[in-house]
């Protein structure tokens, strides 16, 4: 037959062994003598063999008793750390947090709230995962990240469908060309502009290709990409060494990035920077996720 240690059995053999008799035992963990006698009677039953022995008014273990003590030395060790480490957990004082987020967005926007987090809850380990935003999203539904901050809106998809979505800021796109680009003398450009000269884009994978192919899309425009590209970093360089034109988040355009950057004319691009999470998240993204918010009202409420 199987054996079955109980925790709680295991709780009282221990109390016993420790108070060197059965009524000692029992006083200390404040039962009758008759219950632990039961309880040590059953599972010496699961051990198959005698624990203890009696020896004038003490105990002596016997060989397996020695055994399943030290065993029950361990259990209460190791329970006695789980329940600290969920106390940890429930106060912040411990745990990690593994947020998801585009390289944009861990470039410009986190930062200063991973530092703040950090001061906040230094026993917390954070983890930052680079995707794009949709990757993100889906990696976040399936449990594999506590919080995402992503571009949204995201595109249809069943696996993410079901996730929280809180708006935090309207993310502008503008358009970058190198300093001697035609319409890079031009106050502002449209769409259908950019989309006639060289591109160089993000690829499909990211929110804010697919958002240009569909506006492209509906409008009838087939635009002239010379090249996809996976960071937007690596976008600005090539835009500035004369490569061809893009579109990119204006908190991505710095006046020493070598690029002259023009707001599009309407209609434009309509993103938002945002936080996906799971329908029940850990506590330690909820309060990464207040954070971001209460840090972007504040913001918003600055420009006011």
């Amino acid at each position: 037959m199987p054996m079955e240690l109980r925790s709680d059995r295991l709780a009282v053999f221990v109390a016993v062994v420790d108070a060197q008799g059965f009524s000692r035992g029992a006083k200390r963990l404040s039962l009758s003598q008759s219950s632990v006698s039961q309880t040590i009677s059953a599972l010496e039953r699961d051990c198959g063999s005698p624990l203890l022995t009696r020896r004038g008014r003490g105990i002596e273990l016997t060989e397996l008793g020695a055994l399943v003590c030290e065993t029950a030395r361990r259990v209460a060790a190791e329970l006695s750390r789980g329940r600290d480490r969920i106390a940890d957990a429930e106060g912040l004082a411990a745990g990690r947090c593994l947020v998801g987020c585009s390289d944009t967005i861990a470039l410009y926007v986190l930062p200063p709230i991973l530092r703040q987090f950090r001061r906040a809850y230094p026993g917390v380990e954070l983890s930052l995962d680079h995707r794009p935003s949709p990757a993100v999203a889906q990696r976040v539904a399936r449990r594999e990240l506590d919080i995402g901050v992503v571009s949204l809106p995201l595109p249809s998809d069943e696996e993410t469908q079901d996730l929280l979505q809180v708006t935090l800021v309207e993310e502008e796109v503008v358009a970058i060309f190198p300093r001697r680009h035609p319409l890079a003398l031009n106050a502002r450009v449209s769409l259908g502009e950019v989309a006639a000269h060289p591109l160089l884009l993000l690829n499909r994978s990211t929110g804010l290709r697919q958002c240009l192919d569909n506006y492209w899309h509906a409008v009838g425009v087939v635009p002239k990409v010379a090249m996809e590209l996976g960071s937007i970093e690596v976008v600005k360089r090539l835009v500035a060494l004369g490569f061809g034109a893009s579109l990119v988040p204006r908190m991505a355009v710095r006046s020493a990035d070598g690029v002259v950057a023009r707001r599009l004319r309407s209609p434009g691009v309509s993103r938002h920077i945002g936080i996906v999470l799971p329908k029940v998240p850990s506590r330690a993204a909820t309060a990464l996720a207040e954070m971001l918010r209460s840090r972007f009202l504040k913001a918003q409420a600055r420009r006011q």
